[in-house]
């Protein structure tokens, strides 16, 4: 059996498209589909979805989810220099990538398998989601030095100049793979469940790696250098220098930028579920908004590549150093866009600090000062009948965050009969059954009707579900109690759990008012509702809360009008804001990460392509390293309120100011301290240019 001969060197006479390259990018499009198909789901899935191996709910808190999320990106992004060693040393890029690819694959499928956990009660989500994430990260870290390196070897003296293009066109795939990914995997989360989600991924990962492997005759296959050229090559000046020069800017400038950057995809999704996400006539789940960063490269690159850089060339020379450093400058400006977004959501949110309450609709304006309108808050079906039923449940946090000194609150529990709440499955002859064969006959009734029918019919009142009595708990600033609880073994665990005391009961008429409790004023930062009664319903609706306070305003209360009001979902800002710090994060993006994708293969020598794009990744692992710390940290440090040192915009403004420190230092690098050499894979090093790119003067 013949043995295959793959072509080494590229032709340095041709001048056309390199023939592989259409297969790295086809690879590359289905690869980072199943990539960010997966990543853009997680935080959703981790503080909604996660449940035991009973189907209860295991859901983590804000920041351990942002913590696991940026644990994992981070070593995402850290075995890159394992695989660029790999390939650089022992196997060779295309080996590399085919061969890692399978286990990238077997992740997947751990995650596709986790929902087999709670059906069958045979284990929790959690293992598999860490075994699957382990393995993704070093599934797609391993290959991710070599295939961005592999399309630059394709590359010869005679087409080198359409290089800058063809890594726009890299880029462009990976965006258009992400786009589509981030669209329809939360949809498939949502209305399918975590198997579907997370097992599509798996099957585009599967053909990316079928693509990859189709263009293998196609391919220029620069082999490995060995381990003993490699330490030459490494350890050699030019190498020694190609190090020097770039391991700042990738291991100290570039942290930084991913820092910020990669919580697109952990603190953005949690920002967005407090934000309106109606936008654009179309209502967004919150893990879809980050859709809008690769449609948006999608659109920004040929304005960058054909407007904006020749734009700037008019004034100065656009150098990768020059870009890369604008690019870090305005990633503050789009993290500055977000504390300002923060700074309005203090104004408070629904905290569903109770287990048995649930959030399933309150129109903003309801909560402040308009008219109830029906689509206020609706309980999970609960019987009142039942003495031992729990009651629901609605902890209000009060607006900015801050105690107020409050004398009364005001309910108007006018609802309307609104979409019909969904009834649980219940098979026939278990108890229970009678009720969710009415839901389904109703649910049938309602699809037979007309739109107008049905929205008339949602838009009647529905006396029966108004809360009729509901119990108003107050809690004081920094008030908690130490509750023991000794499990049947005797061992006794102690836990610090807010403190509430009861200042009244409100009995509420089913009428369209607003129906008031007055009390002594006391200072308070948060406010317990707890629904006693309703008027023979199955659900429990408010349609309206007021909590009013006494003394002065702050600035920004006053401000949105809504004094003497202080609840704490005050103000919901457009998701279109978050739209426009994306369309200011997506420019630094194209000026640091596509620069740098760039810069690393050019920098280097022939022979260390990959190892040196590992430095590069390692440096966007060492961003979400610094980011999963903190999370962590404030997590520990969160207080009884369930507040952190870097509570709300105070988030966001931290590592804004982080970011504008770093682009002054970076400044005074690229100017006075860079060095570098041009490389060309196959080219006479005597002809590599010199590194015209530097600020400084170059290395020879």
């Amino acid at each position: 059996m013949s043995k295959h001969k793959y072509r080494t060197t590229p032709d340095h006479s041709d001048t056309h498209l390199p023939a592989g390259v259409p297969y790295i990018i086809g690879n590359e499009l289905a690869e980072r589909f199943s990539f960010y198909g997966m990543k853009g789901i997680l935080v959703v899935f981790m503080t909604k979805h996660l449940l035991d191996s009973a189907g209860q709910p295991a859901y983590l808190d804000d920041e351990s989810a942002k913590g696991l999320y940026h644990l994992f990106t981070a070593a995402a992004y850290f075995f890159p220099i394992i695989g660029a060693i790999i390939s650089d040393v022992l196997w060779g890029k295309y080996k590399t990538i085919l061969f890692i690819s399978l286990m990238y694959c077997v992740g997947h499928g751990c995650l596709a398998l986790m929902d087999l956990g709670p059906a069958t009660g045979m284990w929790d989500m959690f293992p598999f989601l860490l075994a699957g994430l382990i393995l993704i990260a070093i599934g797609a870290g391993g290959i991710k030095p070599c295939v961005s390196a592999h399309v630059g070897d394709q590359f010869g003296h005679g087409n080198k100049h359409l290089m800058t293009q063809i890594f726009n066109w890299f880029y462009f795939s990976i965006n258009l793979g992400a786009a589509a990914s981030t669209l329809l995997t939360p949809l498939l989360l949502a209305k399918v469940g975590p198997w579907a989600a997370f097992g599509l991924p798996g099957v585009l990962m599967a053909i990316a790696t079928f693509v990859f492997w189709l263009g293998r005759n196609t391919f220029i296959h620069v082999p490995p250098a060995g381990w003993k050229k490699f330490k030459e090559e490494t350890f050699s000046p030019a190498g020694l220098q190609a190090i020097k020069s770039l391991a700042p800017l990738f291991l100290i400038f570039v942290p930084v930028f991913w820092a910020i950057f990669d919580q697109t995809g952990s603190a953005w999704v949690l920002q967005a579920q407090s934000m309106n996400r109606k936008f654009l006539g179309v209502t967004w789940l919150e893990s879809q908004v980050q859709a809008v960063n690769p449609v948006l490269i999608l659109t920004l690159i040929p304005v960058f590549t054909y407007v904006v850089y020749p734009f700037m060339g008019k004034f100065f020379n656009p150098t990768p150093l020059r870009k890369i450093g604008i690019g870090l400058a305005i990633t503050g400006v789009a993290f500055a866009v977000s504390a300002l977004i923060e700074t309005r959501i203090s104004g408070g949110f629904v905290e569903q600090a109770s287990s048995n309450s649930k959030v399933s609709a309150w129109m903003p304006s309801a909560m402040i000062d308009g008219p109830a309108d029906g689509l206020g808050w609706a309980s999970d079906e609960i019987d009142f009948s039942d003495p031992d039923a729990a009651r629901p449940e609605l902890v209000f946090r009060l607006r900015e965050r801050r105690p107020w000194t409050i004398n009364a609150v005001e309910i108007n529990p006018w609802a309307v009969h609104g979409p019909l709440p969904p009834v649980e499955r219940v098979d026939e002859g278990q108890p229970g059954y009678e009720e969710y064969a009415a839901y389904l006959a109703e649910r049938d009734r309602r699809k037979a009707m007309s739109k107008d029918e049905r929205e008339a019919l949602e838009s009647e009142p529905d006396p029966a579900n108004m809360a009729a009595a509901a119990e108003v708990w107050i809690h004081r600033p920094g008030a908690v109690e130490e509750v023991v609880q000794i499990d049947d073994q005797g061992n006794e665990t102690r836990t610090t759990v807010l403190s509430w005391e009861q200042v009244g009961t409100i009995d509420l008429a089913p009428e369209n008012r607003r129906q008031r409790l007055e009390f002594a004023p006391v200072e308070a930062t948060k406010v317990k509702l707890v629904v006693t009664g309703n008027n023979g319903g199955r659900f429990a609706k408010i349609g309206e809360v007021r909590i009013l306070a006494e003394g002065t305003p702050s600035a920004l209360a006053e401000k949105d009008q809504v004094w003497p009001d202080v609840v704490a979902l005050g103000y919901m800002p457009s998701i279109g804001w978050q739209f426009l710090a994306y369309i200011i994060l997506t420019s630094a993006e194209i000026m640091v990460s596509i620069v740098c994708l760039e810069f690393a293969y050019t920098q280097s020598p022939p022979r260390m392509k990959s190892f040196i794009m590992g430095i590069y990744f390692l440096g966007v692992s060492l961003g979400n390293f610094f980011v999963s710390g903190v999370n962590f940290v404030l997590g520990a440090m969160k207080d009884a309120e369930g507040t952190t040192p870097l509570d709300g915009a105070m988030y966001y403004w931290a590592f804004a100011g982080l970011i504008a420190a770093t682009t002054v230092v970076y400044v005074f690098f690229a100017k006075f301290f860079y060095r570098g050499r041009t490389y060309i894979q196959g080219e006479d090093p005597a002809l590599a240019e010199a590194a015209a790119e530097a600020e400084g003067p170059d290395a020879h």
